[in-house]
């Protein structure tokens, strides 16, 4: 997993670029070219199933999404990799099921923590948590950046999030790095919220929010 959060949380996320020796202190890191190639792999949406980070990274998959969720995802490395299908967002009411972790580095964070992080993004989106919503969060957490290193020089997280409405489910396998592993954890929930919420959105239900 290492490889893998360091290229999600370093160069997909505004970290450092890959490790160049800079020939000058403040001289960017990054050539023309190599600005111009980043630049149109975050446009790029490929299917997952098949793809240089399934293949590199199986020992990542099948601990929540299965085979046939795998084959609907599509995207990047960098925003990474999700399927919308018949989602619609409805309403303001959600029901969070949690996230449960996968592997020793993402055991680090309690689900306590994510349960909490969630209450205040969805008080800063205007959700409403509510056990009976037509909207249910579920998800785990494959990885995590606590202590960083030069291999991994952000702190940050990596999921696999499943977000079911009414009309069908909204999956998202991505990372998020930041400055510190609080800032990491919220945002990726509010990554997740508002990609979901942006996607398709449909009216509550009359008399209900």
């Amino acid at each position: 997993m290492t490889r893998y959060l360091a290229l999600i949380l370093v160069v997909a996320l505004g970290g450092a670029p890959p490790a160049r020796a800079q020939e000058a202190p403040g001289q960017p890191t990054w050539t023309p070219e190599q600005a111009v190639s980043i630049l149109r792999r975050l446009s790029e949406r490929e299917p997952f199933a098949g793809s240089q980070e399934a293949r590199d990274h199986g020992d990542s998959l099948g601990h929540f999404f299965g085979w046939r969720e795998y084959q609907l995802l599509r995207g990047n490395p960098v925003f990474g990799y999700w399927s919308e299908g018949l989602f619609r967002w409805t309403g303001t009411r959600v029901a969070w099921d949690g996230i449960k972790p996968v592997g020793h580095s993402a055991h680090q964070i309690t689900e306590r923590a994510w349960s909490a992080a969630f209450a205040y993004v969805a008080k800063r989106n205007g959700l409403t948590i509510d056990r009976q919503a037509p909207m249910r969060i579920r998800g785990i957490c494959l990885g995590a950046v606590l202590d960083p290193s030069i291999d991994e020089p952000n702190r940050g997280v990596v999921l696999e999030l499943r977000i079911d409405s009414p009309s069908g489910p909204f999956l998202y396998r991505f990372g998020v790095g930041k400055p510190t592993i609080e800032d990491a954890i919220g945002a990726s929930l509010d990554t997740a919220v508002g990609l979901a919420r942006s996607l398709k959105s449909a009216p509550p239900p009359p008399g209900r929010r």
